[in-house]
């Protein structure tokens, strides 16, 4: 059994990207296809997910997200993206 914690591993389910977000209560887990639906996954956990809080798991650790170096896509509410 491994002694690292829950929050310092990767979790999302194959085909996915694992995320964290810090809340107020600890750690938010994610699994999401880019920085953007993470963020989105995490509004259904906490009430003000903050961009500057978000990490991605780089392939040995949680990194903080560099927002300025993603291009952010926009998804309509049919799930496709929005020009």
């Amino acid at each position: 059994m491994s002694t690292t914690p829950m929050h310092d591993r990767p979790l999302a389910a194959h085909g996915l990207t694992s995320y964290r977000l810090k809340d107020r209560y600890g750690w938010i887990m994610i699994g999401a296809r880019n920085h953007e639906e993470a963020m989105s996954e995490a509004a259904r956990s906490t009430d003000a997910p903050r961009p500057e809080a978000l990490q991605v798991w780089d392939g040995l650790k949680y990194i903080d997200v560099e927002w300025n170096s993603h291009q952010l896509l926009h998804v309509n509410s049919t799930g496709e993206i929005a020009a």
